[in-house]
């Protein structure tokens, strides 16, 4: 098994961390940082490993605001709207490390009106590149990915199911359920809020 490109941390980095010095766990290693790092992303609504996004269809929401699928932007390389060409600094500006897209207002000699991006389905074509470079991960993210890999790790080595309580033949067991996951905590700082 290899890691996503969207892994969040390398083998190296959780065999360090879990002090692991066998080859033995190598596949539930992998395996743990693929899920993990789905998972974050998944929870996050968003990627956090740079990647190039070529001819991006996205559809604005009729407000001057084009919130781009991930972020930080470092790389912008074209954007047309309904088939035309937008500059930055002229047509809208780039909040690059939010991933924000402003539309420029337009200047009346008796008033400004604020331009909006097209609401039309897909009418936004996009090519950039964003994402953390994976060293430069933000080092509570990362840390976060280790602890809840090791906590998967620790509950394969002694088989822990992650079961509440069970009964067998008039005697039963049970442990407390953690209320929330220590990742969520982290993984939400980086989630797009919108009102």
């Amino acid at each position: 098994m290899a890691l996503i490109a969207q892994a969040l941390v390398t083998a190296d980095e959780v065999e360090n961390y879990l002090q692991i010095q066998t080859a033995t766990y190598d596949v539930v290693i992998e395996t743990l940082i693929n899920g993990v790092s789905q998972q974050f992303s998944t929870y996050a609504g968003r990627l956090f490993i740079s990647a190039t996004y070529t001819a991006l269809k996205l559809t604005g929401d009729g407000t001057p605001y084009l919130f781009l699928p991930t972020w930080p932007v470092t790389l912008l390389s074209s954007i047309a709207e309904d088939g035309v060409a937008r500059t930055v600094d002229v047509d809208f500006y780039a909040d690059l490390p939010n991933g924000i897209l402003e539309k420029a207002k337009w200047n009346w000699p008796w008033y400004d009106l604020q331009a909006t991006w097209t609401t039309k389905t897909q009418g936004i074509l996009i090519t950039y590149t964003a994402g953390y470079l994976q060293p430069a991960l933000p080092a509570d993210l990362k840390l976060a990915a280790l602890k809840e890999i090791a906590r998967q790790y620790q509950a394969f080595i002694t088989k822990d199911t992650g079961e509440s309580s069970r009964s067998v033949q008039g005697s039963s067991t049970s442990k407390s359920d953690p209320a929330r996951p220590e990742w969520m905590e982290v993984v939400s700082r980086y989630r797009r809020l919108r009102v």
